[in-house]
């Protein structure tokens, strides 16, 4: 076990389990159960996919709007009104407009950087402004 442990810390993008675990017998899942575990920690060591794009206002003046993307909505939102530093300290505190979860950290990206473009600061004023009961 503390060889395998080893490898995967070693190279955790890289997960060959056919080198690590002994061959496969009929009918026996400890191989399946065992990479399915490698696979878990794997997962673990490299992150949480950041894949839900939020966007907040300040409370201090309703005009400032700061969008970002996380894996914990809640936790995020307690580091903006409470965090020592970043973007958003001189226009504390800030509320939730609205929080979007995607499938893969990648549309979560994309859609992020949309928001923070031009046209989609129209799509989300028009979306979710203060007129429309957000």
């Amino acid at each position: 076990m503390r060889r395998l442990v080893s490898e995967v810390f070693a190279s955790p993008a890289r997960l060959d389990t056919a080198k690590i675990a002994p061959k496969q017998q009929p009918g026996d899942e400890s191989l399946r159960i065992r990479a399915g575990l490698l696979y878990a920690l794997c997962r673990c060591m490299q992150g949480i996919e950041e894949r839900i794009v939020y966007i907040l206002r300040s409370n201090a003046d309703p005009s400032r709007h700061y969008v970002g993307i996380t894996t914990n909505v809640l936790d995020r939102l307690k580091w903006h009104n409470h965090g020592p530093s970043g973007h958003t300290v001189d226009h504390r505190p800030w509320s939730l407009v609205v929080s979007l979860e995607f499938p893969t950290g990648k549309a979560g990206v994309s859609f992020e950087t949309y928001l923070k473009s031009g046209s989609g600061r129209a799509f989300a004023k028009r979306h979710f402004s203060a007129a429309h009961g957000c």
